[in-house]
């Protein structure tokens, strides 16, 4: 059989050849000078083709290239080299797509990534060569703060880091055996996060510079655990995208086995909103991590860092599951068997994602999810979020979220008797009910209100709160209400509903019955009928304190109670009993 492929060495990169069809006579079989198409060459100005590269093409750019307008189009390659004479700048919101390797013969300012384009490769087994820039713009705030980065291109996180010869004050790396933050010399690890502060001088919008061979390989992270358990405050790794193009949190999540060994929050330090200049671990009792929930809703489900803004929450900073190059995260260990957290080229995407550096945006989402916000009168605003969802799970479960620490002032909901900033939940019936907790730093009047609604909390369907205390009923999607607290925790005072009441709670004594609530150091029992007795017991059936107050009112002292669970033994005077539990 005739031979109907040869190969053929030695060409230039940046030419185009062209071949004829000889028989072994030398007679010619082709009329025509046809262009060998396995690749397409950019001049500066044109393609070599009509249409420019595909996936079945090695594109050569031997001019300058930069994404926007056509022809210099976003694209996708089978290769890609950069040839003599060639430069490459991939700008906002545009991306290269490369199936297999990038060569590039030019140095590193010659193939520049700014901050939020992306550089896609999808073949892990491709070798890169050459070196590229890959920026990430961040808003200085006071030159005193921190941003979670992470290098996509093998880079140092200190050295360098805002160009050549202005290096970062100081890079801290998080220790997970104890939570807390430690000096860095900024050195590499893949898919490693640390926490970089801001230069010393300078205003506005900086970039970080990540100068190096682009990273484009599956590899595996090696997680650290030294306790599990919920409510531990060990466990927790300071991650990052390790790639030149954004990935997806939900494919990272889902990838391989990861689910079984990380839990479904990623959360995400927003100095935009803090003012603490260093970084606390255990120690800090802010709220200045936004948060994303892998498993909550249908594509996941974001909330925002607290504001220390008054009355407004910076939700144009709300988790969308795509995290952007050079973003570090941190997320928690849940194995102390398999700690390997796997990467690959199946989590990279150009989509869209959310900047902790400055200014973001919120993600679309299709739920029935509401978010429910507190001002607290020394102008901090947290918020909390409820999403309704088929594949919900109304127990705590993997769909909530656990607070991150113990911020000073934030608002919670329950899943069963675990506090949680994100509350997953089944399909949405006007019946259920949500308690809603809240940590207050100060005595003074906090206001509720509610922030995005989307689904039936979008049209029709009213969000309604009771306050016990207060015996009142507020529709929140009408106006927010304000009420006076005690510094400490409120548990149980509050409660969303969804569908009015006709009678005020104060003269609903039947339906109603007893009702237990925290606040601030004390846990408070009202009832329609006098109480004779409270006696408070461990779950071991130990009867550890016992008040009588002969009245409607109960107040019960928790300072000198253990951190918990417990069972109040309420006695009316007719003789009957309630029993309720508490978390202190």
């Amino acid at each position: 059989a005739p031979t109907t492929s040869y190969d053929v060495t030695g060409l230039d990169a940046a030419t185009a050849y062209f071949y004829k069809v000889r028989a072994v006579n030398g007679s010619c079989t082709s009329s025509t000078s046809n262009e060998v198409t396995n690749r397409v060459v950019w001049n500066g100005t044109a393609w070599s083709n009509v249409t420019g590269p595909t996936a079945d093409l090695e594109a050569i750019v031997a001019g300058p290239f930069v994404t926007g307008a056509a022809p210099q189009n976003d694209f996708t390659a089978k290769k890609l080299t950069l040839a003599t004479g060639g430069s490459v700048q991939i700008t906002a919101g545009h991306h290269l797509k490369v199936e297999n390797e990038l060569i590039n013969t030019r140095t590193a300012d010659e193939f520049v990534v700014e901050s939020d384009g992306n550089f896609w490769q999808t073949n892990p087994a491709a070798v890169n060569v050459g070196a590229i820039t890959v920026k990430r713009a961040i808003t200085i705030k006071d030159n005193q703060q921190y941003n979670y980065l992470s290098s996509p291109t093998g880079s140092n996180l200190k050295t360098n880091i805002y160009g050549t010869g202005n290096s970062a004050p100081f890079a801290l790396y998080h220790n997970e055996s104890n939570n807390s933050f430690g000096n860095s010399s900024g050195a590499y690890v893949k898919g490693r996060g640390l926490a970089v502060k801001e230069p010393a001088t300078g205003t506005g919008i900086i970039n970080a510079i990540f100068k190096g061979v682009p990273m484009n390989e599956a590899f595996s992270f090696t997680l650290a655990n030294s306790n599990v358990g919920t409510g531990t405050t060990l466990g927790y790794n300071l991650l990052g995208n390790p790639y030149p193009s954004n990935i997806d949190l939900n494919l990272l999540y889902n990838l391989g086995t990861n689910e079984d060994k990380i839990s479904t929050t990623f959360y995400f330090w927003d100095n935009a909103v803090n003012g603490v200049t260093a970084q606390g671990g255990t120690g800090y009792n802010g709220a200045a991590y936004a948060v994303f929930n892998a498993a909550a809703g249908s594509t996941g489900t974001g909330l925002g860092a607290g504001s220390l803004n008054g009355g407004t929450v910076t939700g144009t900073k709300v988790p969308n599951g795509i995290v952007q190059t050079g973003q570090g995260f941190m997320v928690k260990s849940i194995s102390t068997t398999d700690k390997s957290l796997d990467f690959d080229n199946s989590i990279r995407l150009a989509a869209a994602g959310i900047g902790f550096y400055g200014k973001g945006m919120s993600g679309a989402v299709a739920d029935d999810r509401f978010y429910l916000k507190l001002a607290a009168p020394s102008n901090v605003t947290t918020q909390t979020v409820v999403v309704y969802f088929p594949a919900g799970n109304d127990a705590f479960a993997k769909d909530d979220s656990q607070m991150f620490g113990t911020p000073s002032d934030v608002v919670y909901t329950f899943a069963e008797n675990q506090k949680v900033i994100i509350n997953g939940k089944g399909t949405f019936a006007p019946t259920d009910q949500v308690a809603v907790g809240a940590r207050m730093f100060t005595s003074g009047t906090y206001t509720f209100s509610l922030g995005t609604q989307e689904g039936v909390f979008a049209g029709a369907q009213a969000i309604y709160l009771k306050d016990y205390e207060a015996g009142t009923l507020t529709n929140l999607s009408q106006g927010d209400y304000s009420f006076t607290a005690n510094a400490g925790e409120s548990a149980g005072r509050f409660e969303i509903i969804y569908r009015p009441e006709i009678v005020l709670l104060t003269d609903n004594k039947v339906k109603e019955g007893v009702v237990v609530y925290r606040d601030g150091n004390d846990f408070v029992i009202k009832s329609p009928k006098i109480i004779s007795a409270i006696q408070v017991y461990e779950l071991s059936g130990k009867l550890i304190a016992e008040v009588k107050p002969t009245s409607k009112h109960g107040i019960l002292d928790a300072t000198t109670m253990l951190t918990g669970m417990y069972v109040l033994k309420i006695t009316t005077a007719d003789g009957a009993v309630t029993n309720k539990k508490i978390i202190k």
